[in-house]
């Protein structure tokens, strides 16, 4: 709901309006063991290696990586690798 007025107003999208998240993106909520979830939100320094490090991802990366939203992974990647995430958080039960 937080992004319908931003995505009203745009009649003919512009730079400043590609950088708004798309209607169609795929958030970061990641299906675990026993049918939980969790939701992930990056934005901080080191945020996207410490997720990796939680769920056992060895793949490098930065660890300064703040795992910011970027609109060239399109909007199904918008936030992250989520088919890579997703994978990796169904091996872990989430905190109740």
């Amino acid at each position: 709901m937080f992004w319908g007025p931003f995505w009203m107003k745009a009649e003919k999208a512009d730079a400043g309006f590609a950088g708004i998240t798309p209607r169609d993106v795929r958030h970061l909520i990641l299906r675990c063991a026993g049918n939980e979830y969790v939701h992930l939100t990056f934005g901080v320094p080191g945020a996207l290696a410490k997720a990796y490090k939680a769920l056992g991802i060895t793949d490098p990366i930065d660890p300064t990586d703040r795992g910011m939203p970027d609109p060239a992974r399109g909007a199904a990647n918008f936030y992250g690798n989520f088919d890579l995430l997703n994978s990796f958080a169904h091996r872990h039960t989430a905190p109740i």
